[in-house]
C-alpha cells in the first residue's frame, strides 16, 4: 500500500472523530452563551455572532 492511500484511509478513519469532537465543542459554547444571556431584559438581538467562518 503506497503512502497515499494509507494518510487517505486514516483520514478518512479519523475525521467522524473530529466532526463529533467538533459537534460537541459548539454544544458546550451554545451551551456556555445561553447561561450568560439568561435573565438579560432588552438584550440587543440584532449583535452579531462571535464566531464567524470563513472559507479561503
Amino acid at each position: 500500500m503506497d503512502p497515499i492511500s494509507m494518510g487517505m484511509s486514516a483520514m478518512s478513519a479519523i475525521m467522524p472523530m473530529l466532526e463529533k469532537g467538533m459537534d460537541m465543542m459548539s454544544k458546550m459554547m451554545d451551551q456556555q452563551n445561553q447561561d450568560q444571556e439568561q435573565g438579560k431584559i432588552g438584550a440587543d438581538t440584532h449583535k452579531a455572532n462571535s464566531v464567524q467562518i470563513t472559507y479561503s
